[in-house]
This record gives C-alpha cells, structure tokens and sequence, in this order.
C-alpha cells in the first residue's frame, strides 16, 4: 500500500513570511491596477479634451477669416465696378462738354440768323440733356470719390451728381447771341476742368480700391505672420521643391499630416507629375 509523502515542517516564522510576501504580491498586483486605472482615466481624458467640437473651433477661426475677406473682396469688386462705369460716363460727358464748345464758337458769330441761332439753341439743350442722362444713369458712391473711401463701405450708389450740369455750372447756357456765346464758352471751360478734376479723384479712388483688393488676395504676409510667397514663381518654386521633399521622406510627410499611409502619398505625388 502506497504511503502519501509527508508534508514538510513549517515553523510559525515561516508562516509569518508567506503571509508578509503574500500581502507584499497583493499590494503590488491592487498598485499595478491602480496604476492601470491612472493611465487609462488620463488617455480617456485626453480622448474627450480632443474632440471634434474643439477641432472645430480651432478651425472656426480660419473659417470665419476667410468669409470675412471673401466679403471685403466682393464689397471692394462692386465697388470697383462703380468707379469702372464712372469713369466710363465722365468720359462720355467730357466729349460732350466738348462738343458744346464748338457750339459756343459757332454763336460768337455775329453774322448768324436768328433762324441759325435757334436751331443751334436746340442742340445745346439736347446736349444739355443728354448730359444729366449720363450723370442720371451713372451710378456710383459719392464717398469713395470724396476720399472718404474705406474698404467697408456699404453705402448705397446714387446717380453722379459730379458730372452732371449743376455741378459742372451749365445751367442755363445759352448761345441766342454772341455775348452769351462768350459766356458759355467760358463756362465751358470751367466745366472742362471740373472734370479733369474728377477724372483725377476717379483714377486715386481706382486706384486705393485696387490696392486693398490686391491686399486682401495677395496679402504679404500669411495668417501665421510669415511671409507670404511674393510671386506665382516663387509659388511654383517651392510646390516643387516640397513636392520633392515629401517624395524623400514619405514617412515623415505622412507622420505630418496626422498619420496618413506613406505608400498613398507617394502614389498620390507621383500621379499628380503626370
């Protein structure tokens, strides 16, 4: 008959022992977890602070910036549109004012007819009105043309009243004799320079209004404050010369943009030189 082993004799020291080290191998199993339980609470933490709500408003800003520039760029091109069609009417007007001139010269004839002095009458007032048409039909901001202009106007156009005949003094012209021929035509001279007057104010407005809408599209510094790229050469120059250092170094440029595939960006670069 098989006789079981015997255990071995343990001593109460020994007892002590392996309950010490027993509890020690607790402590360190209830610590390790613990541990565990920190780093998981701070990764999850860490999850919930980057959520897709704060991307969003990281993004907002940039977003809100370029709906605000787009804006100013499309204030500044109607803007630009009145200043392009007031140019245009003043244009038309100074022929006009021109061509009343030769009028004027025509009645300081003193050998006309009375029959010859109505008929030239006639035009003139035609040319008169066609004038104020002009002015009528030419809408723009007076603001922009006072030197008042700022990139966020918002006024409403209103007819040119500058090149009209009230401001240009040819109310009432005449040439029903050969003394208010004399001074019609020296009104017409003032009016002549009236407008070479305004056609300056027109090119400096013209001018300010190209100005800032190249300021806002082509800025010289970026939303960073770095310089910003100072031709469509310089431009090309460096696509290029990232374009080879993305191909160099796939893994670096994928790490960079948030852990995108390195084979996919270098296929994609690839098949963008083709």
């Amino acid at each position: 008959m098989p006789v079981s082993p015997l255990p071995f004799p343990r001593s109460p020291q020994d007892d002590a022992f392996i309950g010490r080290r027993g509890g020690a191998r607790g402590a360190e199993r209830t610590s390790g977890s613990a541990n565990s339980a920190d780093v998981g609470s701070e990764v999850a933490s860490a999850a919930e602070a980057t959520t897709p709500a704060m991307l969003a408003d990281e993004g907002r800003g940039p977003v809100n910036l370029l709906h605000e520039t787009r804006e100013q760029a499309a204030r500044l091109g109607v803007q630009l549109e009145q200043a392009q069609a007031a140019g245009e009417g003043l244009a038309q007007v100074q022929t006009l004012v021109a061509q009343l001139g030769d009028l004027a010269a025509v009645g300081l004839d003193r050998a006309m007819l009375p029959a010859q002095r109505a008929a030239l009458q006639r035009h003139l007032d035609q040319t008169l009105r066609e004038i104020d048409t002009i002015a009528g039909e030419t809408l723009v901001d007076d603001r922009m043309l006072r030197g008042r202009f700022v990139a966020d106007a918002t006024g409403e156009p209103a007819p040119f009243r500058g090149i009209g005949t009230a401001a240009l003094g040819l109310d009432g012209l005449a040439v029903r004799s050969p003394d208010q021929a004399l001074a019609a035509s020296t009104a017409l001279d003032l009016a002549a320079t009236r407008l070479q007057r305004g056609s300056r104010m027109l090119v400096s407005a013209t001018d300010r209004l190209q100005d800032a809408l190249i300021g806002l599209t082509s800025p010289t510094t970026t939303a960073t404050g770095e310089p910003a790229l100072g031709s469509a050469s310089t431009a090309l120059g460096q696509s290029m010369l990232l374009r080879n250092q993305l191909l160099g170094s796939p893994d670096a440029s994928a790490q960079a943009q948030s852990g995108l595939d390195a084979a996919r960006v270098s296929r994609l670069l690839d098949a963008s030189s083709r």
